[in-house]
């Protein structure tokens, strides 16, 4: 039986000449799979550019919601999604060719609830960097399974908690550039009470319920470095955002290890 996958990429008033990108990027990928866009309330015409493109791709789903957030859109695409796997991307970024094979692959032969991969940073005047090093000690593949996982959620917020496993120092802050298995994505959400640091508490919910999870230098995503994007706007509200995510890292405390 052939393994689907899902493809959830949230959309708020981006370039639609950006998301058909995105949508190509996943077209040329060669399996079976399901697009679902999550219109979070944008304005103007995107929403019926929105549906002019799915009827051009038969793929591709798109979902129209009120605004909420990038959270909030992406716990809706989850709520829907039937995929074997499931794939994080952003409306203006790309999925490496390949990459989705290449993901499968390496997570069936490991037997791995999720596999994360390399990005590559693609800036506005053409220059590139690779998310992280190669990983020239350890081999391009490494597997962590049991209380090694715990190695895995410290690698969310400390460069150097992997390196005692022969990789450079590295964060994993991101949930784009994975492939996770559906089962346990359908089990946990985004939390729609942050706006900051969103993905790295989403990781440390699915990190919980694994129990094998690879991490490979292999790029499987293009990762633009727009500087109009959300990431690299001004934010007026930034002390009250960073003070909600600190209490929900907060609470984690007392359940976690010392490491």
């Amino acid at each position: 039986m052939t393994s689907s996958f899902s493809i959830i990429i949230p959309v708020y008033n981006n370039d639609i000449a950006q998301v058909e990108r995105a949508v190509k990027s996943v077209e040329g990928q060669g399996v079976s799979c399901e697009m679902i866009i999550v219109d979070d309330g944008s304005q103007d015409t995107l929403p019926d550019q929105l549906d002019q493109l799915a009827s051009l791709y038969p793929f591709l789903k798109v979902i129209h919601k009120p605004n909420g957030g990038v959270s909030s859109a992406r716990n809706v695409a989850i709520a829907q999604c039937g995929g074997d796997y499931v794939f994080f991307l952003d409306a203006d970024d790309e999925i490496e060719e390949g990459a989705l094979a290449a993901s499968q692959t390496l997570l069936e032969a490991n037997e791995c609830d999720a596999v994360y991969g390399n990005m590559l940073l693609i800036f506005p005047n053409g220059s590139t960097q690779m998310g992280w090093p190669p990983f020239e000690e350890s081999g391009e593949f490494v597997l962590f399974e049991c209380e090694q996982l715990d190695y895995l959620k410290a690698a969310q917020f400390r460069p150097d908690s992997l390196r005692q496993f022969k990789m450079p120092s590295m964060l994993i802050p991101n949930n784009c550039s994975a492939l996770f298995k559906g089962d346990i994505i359908r089990k946990i959400r985004f939390d729609e009470g942050i706006v900051m640091a969103e993905d790295r508490l989403f990781n440390l919910k699915f990190l919980s319920l694994a129990s094998r999870v690879g991490v490979t230098d292999a790029v499987w995503y293009k990762y633009y470095q727009d500087e109009n994007a959300a990431t690299h706007r001004i934010r007026p509200h930034a002390l009250e955002e960073f003070e909600a995510t600190a209490l929900k890292y907060e609470q984690l405390i007392a359940s976690s290890t010392p490491l």
